[in-house]
């Protein structure tokens, strides 16, 4: 009886694990390249899209795909924005 109360507690927990590893699975994770910021920092609504280093001023440019927050009721459009960053390449 001692074993088998042992062995459903370690049932439950292995069960706990696996389902808390598949919701952190289901998580979205937006990462931005190394050096430039996250799109939520540049404005509300962009996701990093790609950069270009420029040699001659040491320079990165940050490339983002934005979709506008709802902020008057119009229907949201869609822009790119640019973050410059010294250094590089990323």
């Amino acid at each position: 009886m001692k074993r088998r109360i042992v062995n459903f507690i370690g049932g439950a927990i292995m069960a706990v694990a696996v389902a808390f590893s598949l919701i952190q699975l289901r998580i979205p994770v937006v990462r931005a390249q190394e050096g430039c910021p996250a799109g939520s920092q540049v404005a509300c609504g962009c996701d990093y899209y790609y950069n270009e280093y420029d040699p001659s001023t040491d320079t990165t440019t940050c490339h983002y795909s934005c979709e506008t927050c709802d902020v008057g009721g119009g229907a949201p459009f869609y822009i790119e924005r640019e973050y410059t960053v010294p250094g590089g390449p990323f």
